[in-house]
This record gives structure tokens, sequence and C-alpha cells, in this order.
């Protein structure tokens, strides 16, 4: 849920950063921001390893946290990008010119707008937070197991009771988190054509 949260602002700031400017750089940023969904999890665990070693971090709940943010900021910077450049620009400039200050406008015309493309993809990145298992492995501590890995580490020595409840409360929670989605969407719907 934390590296959810954080990914979900640093790739919201990044999505609108790399809209509202035009250095010659935004392109290589947005390639590199969108790494960590095409290097295969194994190499991007063993760097995170490499590079938690190298700053001679201990594994633990803040090595997880940075590395899981880091996995999880592409998908909702891909989200919320596709979303603010089919946003009419002109939306902002009329606040402006009504007078709201820029950081007005965004919070009360861009933020609303962005909301949906955020929601989707602070889902999406909190289910591939939860179903990682190989970063959680490589950059935590044996002290501080995460959901995933308790179940693929008790799968080894056979399919408990245990095992079966917990995968059961994980099915419950996406339930109700895409029945909380769905019903929160279908009501934007019909004030829309309200």
């Amino acid at each position: 849920i934390f590296s959810t949260l954080a990914s979900a602002v640093i790739g919201t700031i990044g999505a609108v950063g790399l809209a509202k400017t035009h250095y010659k750089l935004n392109k290589p940023v947005s390639y590199i921001a969108t790494l960590p969904m095409m290097i295969p999890e194994i190499i991007l665990a063993m760097v995170f390893l490499a590079f938690f070693s190298l700053l001679s971090l201990p594994f633990g709940f803040v090595t997880l946290l940075i590395a899981h943010t880091a996995f999880c900021v592409p998908y909702i910077l891909i989200m919320v990008s596709s979303t603010i450049n089919t946003l009419d620009k002109e939306l902002e400039e009329a606040a402006r010119d009504l007078g709201a200050s820029r950081r007005r406008a965004f919070i009360d015309i861009i933020l609303p707008l962005l909301f949906p493309s955020i929601l989707s993809g602070s889902i999406l990145a909190f289910a591939m937070s939860l179903d990682d298992v190989v970063i959680s492995v490589f950059v935590n501590s044996p002290y501080f197991v995460t959901l995933p890995v308790r179940v693929y580490t008790q799968l080894k020595t056979g399919v408990t009771p245990e095992i079966n409840a917990l995968c059961t409360i994980m099915l419950i929670i996406c339930l109700i988190g895409i029945t909380i989605y769905y019903i929160l969407s279908n009501k934007k719907e019909k004030h829309k054509h309200d």
C-alpha cells in the first residue's frame, strides 16, 4: 500500500512534469522511467540488490518500499501521461484567464480529470506490487516477510488450509476493490450524462 501511494505521487508528478516542460531530455527521461516495466524482474531485483548493497542500506521495509515504488512508478506514469496528453489545454488556460493561479487551476481543473487514470494506474501498481515475489525476496530481510513471499515459501512444502485461507482473503480483497472501482466509475459516467 505504501509503495502504491508513493508511486502514485511520483508517477503523477513525473507525468505532469514531462507534459508541462519542453526540454530535449524529456523523451529520454520518459523512456528511462519506463525501463522497470521492460527489464525482466530477476534482473531488476539483482540491480536493486547491488544498489542497496553499494549504499550499505540494511535490507528490510525501507529497501522493499524503495524497490517496489521504483517498480510501480512506470505503470502510473504511463497511464497519467496518456491522459494528460489528451486533455484540452484550453481548460487550464481558461482557468488562468479567470484569475486562478497555476496551482489552483491544476488542483481544480487538471487533477480531477487525471484522477481516473491515477486510480487505474494505482490499482495496477498495487496488483503488480502484491504479485511480486522476486524483488521482495532479493531486497527484503528474513524478519520482514510479505504475503506473496510467505505464500510462495509455504507452497514449497505443500498446500495447507492456511495458504487456502490467505489466497481466499487476497481474492476477496481484490474483488471488493474491483467492485468499488466499478461502482465509482459508473457514478462518474452517470454524472457525465446528467
